[in-house]
């Protein structure tokens, strides 16, 4: 074996060897190959011919979804959709900010109320007030108030600024500071006071929205402005209720040490003030 591998000088196989060496790998591949003839699967059908793949024909359109069914706004709302979405962090942030808001104007009202009650209660003898039943006029059928009068109204605290002025009243004539005097405060229902007319007692049942009172007697003709007409009538309806409420008031006589004050010259009621030192403010109906 070794006699058949001719080497060169630099001991590379030459050319001729490998040469030959293919030539007897080819032959003993030539031996193993089978011999020629009839396949063994001949008898077997062949394979059907594969299509060619076609390209898939693209989905149908999805139908549109259906609307959203939503509640109809409630009649004198607007609709307050959103039109994007708040964060939790943010919403709280709001919700502060809010709150610190409503503190604020809380305690302004309430400075307000006391400062106002206590001037009244030092400066007046007679204070007349309304009832003040707010929550009534808000909750009532057919009343057309924006939402926006309603929180005003409701923020000022209307039945509170008319309790601190009766506690306020009461704490005038019993403080040792003050001299010896009692201020009187009469609460009336106000119905038909801004109506009626302060002239000659005509009812106007046309006044509607009108700011400015005009009687529709064409004998009276008086015209007024609509809250002022209103609080004269309330004033001569307290004064009224004064005197069959009170009856020292009523059995009046000795006017001697006593100063009149005409107050309604057209009704002929008086208001009487006593100037003894202590001295009360009384109401008496001529």
């Amino acid at each position: 074996m070794l006699a058949d591998v001719q080497a060169d000088e630099d001991g590379e196989v030459s050319g001729g060897v490998l040469a030959e060496r293919s030539a007897k790998r080819s032959a003993d591949n030539a031996l193993i190959r089978p011999l020629p003839g009839p396949r063994r699967d001949a008898h077997r059908r062949p394979p059907p011919p594969v299509p060619a793949r076609q390209p898939r024909p693209p989905p149908p359109p999805l139908p549109p979804p259906p609307p959203v069914a939503r509640a109809p706004p409630r009649p004198g709302r607007r609709n307050r959709s959103v039109p994007f979405a708040l964060s939790a962090k943010r919403r709280r942030r709001l919700d502060r900010q809010a709150r610190a808001i409503r503190y604020k104007m809380s305690n302004l009202v309430t400075d307000l109320h006391c400062r106002v009650a206590h001037h009244m209660a030092l400066t007046s003898d007679v204070i007349v007030m309304p009832r003040m039943e707010v929550r009534n006029m808000i909750r009532r059928r057919g009343a057309r108030l924006h939402r926006n009068t309603k929180r005003r109204l409701m923020a000022w605290g209307h039945c509170a600024f008319l309790n601190r002025l009766s506690i306020k009243c009461r704490d005038i004539g019993t403080d040792q500071r003050y001299e010896k005097r009692q201020t009187v405060l009469l609460v009336q229902p106000e119905p038909y006071t801004s109506n009626t007319c302060g002239q000659c007692g005509h009812l106007n049942d046309r006044l509607g929205s009108s700011r400015t009172f005009a009687c529709s007697d064409p004998e009276c003709q008086y015209v007024a402005d609509r809250d002022r007409n209103g609080a004269y009538n309330m004033a001569v309806r307290a004064i009224c209720s004064a005197r069959v409420a009170n009856p020292v008031a009523a059995k009046l006589s000795d006017l001697s040490n006593k100063r009149v004050l005409n107050f309604f010259p057209t009704f002929g009621i008086n208001i009487i003030y006593d100037i003894r030192p202590a001295w009360n403010p009384t109401v008496h109906a001529a």
